[in-house]
């Protein structure tokens, strides 16, 4: 007899569901002007200024550290329409209703050009990259270019047919959008010989706003019809709809640095977008009318928007989920390890509490994330029109939280507007809520009367941080380390997939995939190693399949929404997938390990989301019929399936699931598809807990790494090689499984694709 050394293994896994930027933004600044309202705005290159046109008939440049004016250009006779700065910092742009456009000095407020040549007012202006070029549009229905080196009109673009609203130039100077307001139109046009490309039009109502992404590929459109479109420069193709605004969306602006996009409507709100998945971010509310202009500044720290309501108000970002990430699992590193003089059986009694451990040090990461951010806010309070005496209120502006009510009792009401100057905020606390900093209680103080006022957002009850942000956090995983003999089962099989990872030279651009791992279940037992499997099988889609890291969306204990989202409903299949790829040119690749369960009803089999229960699996689960009829009507290139998973009943024995009934698997109708699953019907799967992995993943793996399913040595391994090395009665599945589990479990493929090459080495 010899005894096992132990081994422990720590796992640290968080999982944010908007973790794609783990940015989010609180106001930082508002900036009042008067009895006019702003237009437009941008930042300078270097991010100290914001300028700004508007109805006053001025251009103004503002500090944004501090909000305080630095200098105003005069000289239109009507309101300014459009502002932009060049990115050599050395000119400011702005267009207006009286028809010009002036060129400013961007230093010292000189009058370098003014451009007469637009019949009608200018709408939209943009600077080219170079700074040599701007171009602009107008109610005339023309687009100008203009050279500023000169001084001179380049060309004029004659093909809209109604006002032109916005005009943009890509980065890289390859392209110039033009769009249209009630023509409903965009026109790509070469930057260089200034011919016209192509023409965009999906949208039902005028278009507003335009923006090239930074990749130069994409561009996104807004419109009166209260939608975002996101568009393929290349094949002309519509890849992202983005809804969720409920007016007029005014304007649209790209991150530098990234896929987020920011769009501001009549609605009042400010929404932050993952243009890629068009996944809605945040929702920013403090405007009290509309919203006519946002815009990130150059490494996207900050964010600005103006409104009808006479301000401008300057977001600054803060890293809450990424710092928080960083903070824990630094501190947890420390705090897992074994120390010298601890007994095995006192460390893990110890790291039963690890969870409890993740929680306060996820409140203490949050705490400093707050007092950082909170000493970046310059605080005042603005008295917003008369007492209301008989709720006893005012309405104040203070950061974060905008415009709200502050009771005032009456008999200080009086004193405390005369004072205006002297009201002071003290011991402001925040809350992350809504992926975003709120002011959750304020104390308004009034020196005169030495009286405070608490403001409190009544927010607070059951607010739960940690549940705000959904951290998931993995188990630790122990092995089971009592005095055991070491039989052959244990050692015979001492290959590691997961090191040297084949890297090919395939890139498959345009593949998308899905990857499901479910693991941590509700209302039935876990399936321990279901996110190993999803992770393995995310590295080898991106090193040996070429799929773009970008174009794998992986999904950690997914539900039923989850689901939906990604492959759609009964009667509805346009979800995410159908959104994501290029009709006939994307391959699509789907991955899931977690629970099956058959109905106990109808004999069908469903996928068990994390927080179904098995036994109204047919209520709460998502169809196997569901999910084949959706990915049918995807107009995919080709559909690999691969299915770690058993549909033959819940999961009450260890490292196997027990047969309960025989499911009636759909009838695959997929055009160009391999399935390949990791049992047959009225089969269990089971898990190699020695690799800590599926039995079915650990083999599809192995069959990829190091060419081992490659029988005819040709450099490529087909699908139906893979089948014969994972089925290998003497080498495979059957065989391990019968070995270690001592049960029958045989995988299966079918469809048109067996012989599509997987790899190619």
């Amino acid at each position: 007899m010899e005894k096992i050394k132990i081994i422990i293994f720590f796992v640290i896994l968080f999982y944010f569901t908007s973790f794609t930027y783990g940015i989010t933004y609180g106001l930082f600044k508002t900036i009042n002007t008067d009895t006019s309202y702003t237009t437009s705005i941008c930042f300078s290159p270097d991010d100290k200024f914001i300028v700004s046109g508007g109805e006053d008939n001025t251009v103004k440049k503002w500090s944004v550290q501090t909000g305080q004016l630095v200098s105003t250009f005069e000289g239109y006779e009507k309101s300014v329409t459009s502002v932009d700065y060049s990115s050599d910092s050395s000119m400011i742009a702005s267009g207006s209703n009286d028809n010009t456009i002036k060129i400013w000095n961007a230093d010292n407020g000189e009058l370098i050009y003014t451009f007469s040549d637009h019949s009608y007012p200018v709408t939209s202006i943009d600077f080219s990259s170079d700074s040599e070029f701007l171009v602009s549009g107008s109610e005339d229905k023309t687009v100008k270019i203009w050279n500023l080196d000169s001084g001179k009109l380049v060309k004029t673009l004659n093909k809209h047919d109604s006002n032109v609203c916005s005009v943009k130039y890509s980065d890289n100077m390859e392209f110039i959008l033009s769009a249209g307001s009630w023509g409903r139109s965009i026109y790509l046009w070469d930057a260089n010989n200034y011919e016209f490309i192509k023409e965009f039009n999906d949208h039902t109502d005028w278009i507003s706003s335009i923006d090239f992404h930074n990749n130069n590929e994409t561009f996104a459109s807004a419109s009166l019809d209260n939608t975002i479109i996101i568009w393929n420069i290349k094949y002309g193709s519509k890849m992202q709809s983005l809804e969720g605004h409920t007016s007029t969306i005014s304007s649209i602006d790209f991150d530098s640095n990234s896929d987020k996009l920011v769009s501001g409507s009549w609605d009042k709100s400010i929404k932050i977008w993952d243009s890629k998945t068009g996944e809605l971010l945040t929702t920013i509310n403090a405007h009290t009318d509309n919203v006519l202009d946002v815009c990130f500044n150059n490494n996207g720290e900050y964010l600005a928007s103006c409104s009808k309501d006479n301000t401008i108000k300057i977001w600054k970002s803060s890293h809450v989920t990424e710092n928080i990430h960083e903070y824990v699992i630094e501190k947890m590193k420390t705090w897992q390890k074994k120390g010298e003089f601890e007994k095995i059986s006192d460390y893990k009694k110890r790291m039963e509490k690890r969870n409890d451990k993740v929680v306060e040090l996820t409140y203490e990461a949050l705490n400093n994330l707050k007092n950082e951010y909170l000493s970046t806010i310059t605080w005042s309070v603005k008295i917003i029109g008369d007492y209301d005496a008989e709720q006893e209120t005012f309405e104040i502006e203070i950061p974060i939280a905008g415009v709200v009510a502050l009771k005032v009792p009456i008999d200080d009401a009086e004193l405390f507007k005369n004072n205006e100057a002297n009201l002071q905020i003290i011991h402001p606390d925040l809350k992350f809520k809504n992926s975003h900093w709120e002011l959750a209680t304020a104390e308004i103080y009034l020196l005169p009367n030495d009286k405070s006022y608490l403001y409190n957002s009544k927010e607070m009850v059951n607010y739960d941080p940690v549940n705000e942000l959904n951290l998931d956090f993995d188990e630790i995983e122990f092995e089971k380390y009592n005095e055991v003999n070491i039989t052959s089962k244990d050692i015979e099989d001492s290959y590691n997939i997961n090191i040297n990872i084949p890297e090919t030279d395939t890139v498959n651009a345009d593949a998308i995939a899905v990857i499901i791992g479910n693991s941590n279940y509700t209302k039935t037992k876990n399936v321990d190693y279901a996110i190993n499997d999803a992770m393995s099988i995310k590295e080898y889609f991106i090193k040996s399949f070429g799929i773009k890291e970008g174009n794998i969306f992986l999904l950690k204990n997914a539900t039923k929404g989850d689901m939906e989202q990604y492959f759609g409903m009964k009667g509805n299949y346009k979800g995410k997938l159908f959104n994501s790829i290029k009709p006939n040119k994307s391959d699509v690749f789907i991955f899931y390990s977690g629970h099956g369960a058959p109905g106990l009803k109808d004999h069908k089999g469903y996928f068990v989301p994390v927080e179904c229960d098995p036994n109204y699996v047919e209520l709460g689960g998502y169809s196997l019929d569901v999910f084949y009829e959706n990915l049918a009507q995807i107009p995919s290139k080709s559909t690999t399936i691969l299915l770690d998973a058993c549909f033959s009943g819940a999961d009450i024995f260890n490292d196997i699931s027990p047969i309960t009934i025989k499911v009636d698997n759909p009838i695959i109708n997929l055009n160009n598809n391999v399935v390949l699953t990791s049992s047959k019907d009225d089969q269990v799967s089971s898990w190699y807990n020695g690799k800590k992995h599926g039995m079915f993943t650990y083999f599809l793996l192995k069959a990829i790494h190091n060419k081992n399913a490659d029988i005819n040595n040709d450099n490529q391994v087909t699908y139906e090689e893979i089948y014969e090395y994972i089925s290998n009665n003497s080498e495979g599945i059957p065989y391990y499984t019968r070995r270690i589990h001592g049960i029958e479990q045989t995988p299966t493929i079918f469809g048109k694709n067996k012989e599509n090459v997987a790899i190619q080495y």
